[in-house]
Formats: C-alpha cells, sequence, structure tokens
C-alpha cells in the first residue's frame, strides 16, 4: 500500500489502472532495496512483482536448462557453473574475487538455504532493482551517476552481510530516475562489452552507427520481450546457455513478416537462410585466446602465457583480437542445436559431433563468429596426443568422467544434473575429454601462477561439494583441497578443434583453426546489406561446396547471375539501383524463378 513517504502522490489511489512502472518516480524520500519497490508493486498494484519472478529470473539465477545445448547430465547451467572461452572461467568460482560477480543482480552466489531451499533473507534484500531500472546508475562507487557507466567499472566495497560485495548503487539520486521505459542503455551496461571492449565478444555493436534498429531509436526489449522478469531470448544462439522463455521467439518476421521484400526470390531466400545472413555482413572480436601454452606451440609468446602486461600490471592470456569491424562473418548451416563448446550440431544429446547439413531439419544458413580457445585442461585426462603419440601419464580418473562422477552428489543437489545422472552416451563422450580445470582468475592475473590459480579455483568447487562456503575459507585450507583434484600437470587445449575432435588435423597451425562460432544478432543494416553479386559469383561470401552443395551445383550457383563485368548497379555493391540491376533480376531470377530454387533447396 502506499505510505507517507510519497505523500504528494496519494491522489495517485483513485487512478489504479495507472502502471506504477511509467510513472516517474520522483516522489520518492527514500530509499532501501527491494522492499521501497516492493511496497508499491505488490500484488494489488496495477505493476505488481513478486519476489519469487525476481529470484526466478535468469538474471538472479544466472542460470536455466536448455533442450538445446548439449551439456552430460543435462540440468540447469548459464554463467554460474559453465567456463567461458572468453572469461576462461565462471562465477560460481570467481563471483567475488574476479568479475564474474559484476553484472548478478545479486549480493551473493544465488544458492539457496539447503534445509528449506528458499532463499536467505539477506539475499532477498540484497537484490539491486536500480542496475536494471535505473537510468542513471553509479557503478564504480565515486558518487557520480549517470547512462553510460558499465559493469566492467564496478568495485568492491564492505558489506554488513556478506563481508564484501560488488558495490550497489543504492541511493535516493538513482532511485528517482527509474519510472520510464527499460533503454537499451540500462541493458548494455552488462550486456554489450563482455566487460571488456565493444569489439571483445560478438564485434556487432548495438549502435546508432552500426545497427539500422538503434538509428531507429528502438530499444532491447523491443524485441526481446519480458514477461514476469524473463526476457525472450530466441532459439538460434550457440553461446548461451540461458533461456528463460523458449516459447517466445525473438525473429526478425515479428516485425517484418514473411515477406519483407519487394521481389519475391529475395523473400525465398527465408527457406535455406536466416535474415542475418545477409543484413550482418561484417563483426569482429577475439578469434584466439590462450590461458595456458598448447600443443604445437614452442616458441613465440603463445608459448609463453601468462603473459606479463606492463601497462595493465597483471599477468594475461594471449589474445588475438580483430579489430576490424567490417570483417566478414563463417557462414553455416544452424537449426539451434549446439554443442556445450558452441558447436552447432545436427543433435545436441546425440553425442557424435556430426554438424547440421542443409538436409538437416530446421536448419538455415546463419553468420557465425569465430572463436579458438586454449582452455585450461588436467594434461593426464588425455590419452593421446596426437595419431601414434600416447600419453604415458595418462590416468583415467583425471578425465571430464571421473570428475563429473565424483561431484555428482552436489550436482544433482545443486541442479547442474538431472537427477537420474550421466546417460551411456554421454559417460562414453566425457571419457573421452580431460577435466577441465576451472582456474581463479585473480590469482591467474596477480601472480601469473597457473598452478595456484588451478589449486585455488578446484578448491572452491570441492568445498562446495563438502557443504562449505569456500568464500569464508583460507586460501591455503582451498589450495589444499584443489591440490588433491587434478594431476598437477596442465595444459592449454584448443577447443573445441583439439586431438580429441573427429574434425581434428595435426599438422594445421592452431593460430588457423576455426573452434566455437559465436552467435551474432545485432549491427543489422539495411542499405549495407549484402547483394546478390556478393554471393553468387566466383570468390563470393558463401562457399558452396562447403556448405554441402556438390560440384555441379556450387558451379550453378556461383555462375547464378552470369557474367557481371558490364554491370555496376546495386548488385555489383555500388549502393545504387540501376537498370542494370533490374535487368540482371529479371533474366536470371524473374524468368527461372522455378529452377533457380530449386537448385537452392534441393527441392
Amino acid at each position: 500500500m502506499w505510505t507517507l513517504r510519497f505523500g504528494t502522490f496519494l491522489s495517485l489511489l483513485v487512478l489504479p489502472v495507472i502502471a506504477l512502472a511509467g510513472i516517474p518516480h520522483t516522489f520518492i524520500q527514500s530509499y532501501d532495496g527491494p522492499s521501497t519497490c516492493l511496497s508499491c508493486h505488490n500484488e494489488s498494484s496495477p505493476s505488481p512483482v513478486t519476489i519469487d519472478e525476481l529470484v526466478n529470473s535468469i538474471h538472479y539465477q544466472m542460470r536455466s536448462e536448455n533442450p538445446n545445448v548439449g551439456i552430460p547430465g543435462a540440468g540447469s547451467h548459464g554463467m554460474l557453473d559453465r567456463a567461458c572461452g572468453l572469461r576462461g572461467t565462471n562465477a560460481l568460482i570467481n563471483y567475488h574475487t574476479s568479475s564474474c560477480g559484476k553484472c548478478h543482480i545479486g549480493k551473493d552466489l544465488p544458492f539457496p538455504d539447503p534445509m528449506t531451499g528458499q532463499p536467505y533473507q539477506a539475499q532477498l534484500d540484497g537484490i539491486d532493482c536500480l542496475i536494471c531500472h535505473a537510468e542513471e546508475y553509479d557503478m564504480n562507487n565515486d558518487g557520480i551517476r549517470s547512462s553510460t557507466e558499465v559493469a566492467s567499472e564496478r568495485v568492491r566495497v564492505g558489506d554488513p552481510d556478506f563481508g564484501e560485495i560488488w558495490h550497489q548503487d543504492r541511493s535516493l539520486e538513482a532511485a528517482r530516475t527509474v519510472g520510464g521505459k527499460i533503454k537499451a542503455e540500462q541493458c548494455l551496461r552488462c550486456h554489450e562489452h563482455g566487460l571488456n571492449s565493444c569489439s571483445f565478444k560478438r564485434g556487432a555493436p548495438f549502435t546508432p552507427e552500426r545497427d539500422v534498429h538503434a538509428a531507429a531509436g528502438m530499444d532491447c526489449i523491443d524485441c526481446h520481450t519480458v514477461q514476469d522478469h524473463k526476457f525472450a531470448r530466441g532459439s538460434r544462439v550457440t553461446d548461451m546457455h540461458g533461456w528463460e522463455l523458449p516459447e517466445v521467439e525473438v525473429a526478425c518476421a515479428n516485425c517484418h513478416g514473411a515477406t519483407p521484400h519487394a521481389i519475391s526470390v529475395l523473400n525465398d531466400h527465408f527457406e535455406i537462410m536466416m535474415c542475418e545472413t545477409c543484413h550482418i555482413p561484417h563483426a569482429a572480436g577475439v578469434e584466439r585466446q590462450v590461458w595456458a601454452p598448447t600443443f604445437g606451440i614452442t616458441e613465440g609468446p603463445e608459448a609463453n602465457v601468462p603473459i606479463y602486461n606492463e601497462e595493465t600490471g597483471r599477468y594475461e592470456p594471449y589474445i588475438n583480437i580483430q579489430e576490424d569491424e567490417f570483417t566478414p562473418p563463417s557462414y553455416k548451416w544452424f537449426n539451434g542445436q549446439v554443442s556445450f563448446l558452441a558447436e552447432p550440431l545436427a543433435d545436441a544429446f546425440a553425442f557424435t559431433n556430426e554438424p547440421p547439413t542443409r538436409d538437416t531439419p530446421g536448419a538455415k544458413i546463419q553468420p557465425f563468429r569465430n572463436l579458438v580457445n586454449g582452455m585450461i585442461m588436467d594434461k593426464n585426462g588425455i590419452a593421446m596426443f596426437g595419431p601414434e603419440m600416447p600419453n604415458p601419464n595418462y590416468d583415467p580418473k583425471w578425465t571430464y568422467l571421473a570428475f563429473v562422477q565424483s561431484a555428482s552428489a552436489f550436482m544433482i543437489q545443486a541442479g547442474f544434473m538431472r537427477p537420474e545422472g550421466l546417460r551411456p552416451e554421454e559417460e562414453a563422450f566425457l571419457g573421452a575429454f580431460p577435466n577441465l580445470l576451472t582456474f581463479d582468475q585473480e590469482k591467474y592475473f596477480a601472480t601469473g601462477d597457473i598452478e595456484a590459480a588451478i589449486n585455488l579455483g578446484l578448491g572452491r568447487f570441492g568445498a562446495y561439494g563438502q557443504g562449505m562456503n569456500p568464500f569464508t575459507m583460507t586460501e591455503e585450507q582451498l589450495m589444499g583441497i584443489g591440490s588433491q583434484m587434478w594431476s598437477g600437470e596442465y595444459v592449454g587445449l584448443d577447443l573445441p578443434d583439439n586431438p580429441l575432435d573427429p574434425a581434428y588435423i595435426p599438422d594445421m597451425d592452431p593460430r588457423t583453426n576455426v573452434g566455437s562460432f559465436i552467435t551474432i544478432s545485432h549491427a543489422v543494416t539495411k542499405d549495407g546489406a549484402l547483394k546478390c553479386a556478393d554471393c553468387h559469383r566466383s570468390g563470393g561470401r558463401l562457399n558452396f561446396a562447403q556448405l554441402g552443395y556438390d560440384q555441379e551445383k556450387s558451379e550453378e550457383l556461383t555462375t547464378l547471375l552470369g557474367d557481371l563485368s558490364a554491370f555496376e548497379g546495386d548488385l555489383d555493391g555500388s549502393g545504387d539501383v540501376g537498370p542494370e540491376d533490374l535487368l540482371i533480376l529479371q533474366k536470371y531470377w524473374m524468368q527461372s524463378q522455378k529452377k533457380m530454387m530449386e537448385e537452392l533447396q534441393r527441392q
């Protein structure tokens, strides 16, 4: 109900149909966290909110179930426990000590009271409503609020309940900027930068300069619709597990319909490719990142990881970033099914590593950004270093299977695995995979001591399994636990392109291998979209042979437009539409539309 702190707005009680979310909150006289919000946004409010909505959201839980991602044991996953390739670790291990907690809306990890299965009251009181809802927010605790500060600036501060937390802006000034529609800037505090530069992860920024929707003034929630604090994500994503509204699709056709083009043959392309294939022609970002020396590299900086950076004053992995934001992406068939290594698969839970093809139901051509990551693995969980190169120190107890089996009780209790445990095909898959050594990122950056970072990181996981809170334990205690959880020898293993991958090529330079594929869905352009001649020509964007077309059909698709040397119109990439373009379309599309689509769709 309304209280005296909202005195000047008591008259709003006679207008129960007004949604409080649309009212400027300048009337607030004090702010005490979620309790202030819930005093109005209660069940009798026109815009009711329950604390359960927030607690059960991905923004609090940092995970969800996802039937499209093939993780052995299934369960609920996300940034909480999945080792992010770009960060090298996860929030379970690094929530308080590194950057993994900077974007979380809670003060602590989201594990409930084991006796009741419900969150502690301090956890509920620690939910940060303002990091999303306040138009102006102070990330770095300098007393200055703005709409442009980002999560990478967040700092650690003392807290009476949790000892130390990532700073939350609970100022009255920030609370009074609540009330309007959630703008893109509020979402991009966390979602744009990947805690690094804009081009670090996806290289497809949602800015007016790069994205036609941003230029039109659209906000994230215009496409990523919200229901009870749950957000629609879309079904065709390779590198994110969280998916809390699978029944709500995020698709271009939601607004543009199934036939947005005036020329019907262009609309027909949607049968075999996603809109992004033409309308996101460029991306950038990390192409290769290595956290420990990898196979086949004996010289240069990659062989001497971690590398001390005098500018930042810390030890860092080897990183190769494509800074050019106008780099063409890769193109693959994709049906939404993906491995836990971000590999598009025909069937994520078959564990056969078979990629989708043009014959895979639901598969369409889609653009991706490449990433090869040298994650830190247990060297002695690898049976073979290559053809006829057995590992003399191999021991199956250092495989991923052995690790998961030893932690299964905790994983089932925590919801990271289905109650019945692993299936036979999952056990076979994990048995051929070395254990991933989740490390403490702060120790890695500060000292460059990979062994110590591994011991500390694994020690935290081991403490969870023993029912202890690792963030209340000493470093010596944790390292003692962690040192017993691996063989003591590590290696940087390219994921997913590694000796255990069926597609592994031993003699290929690992710097050039293509590994994971990161989804790109922003930086959408209309005027800069690909033209027919960008693909249907020799050396064009699409390699039809690699996409599964035989030699005859590949040649036909490559020469579909005939000799374009005489034309200088829009199909040739000039940006202008002239008579020549219409002649090309008339001659090669309109007169032979049925034949051409048979070639494209293999009907």
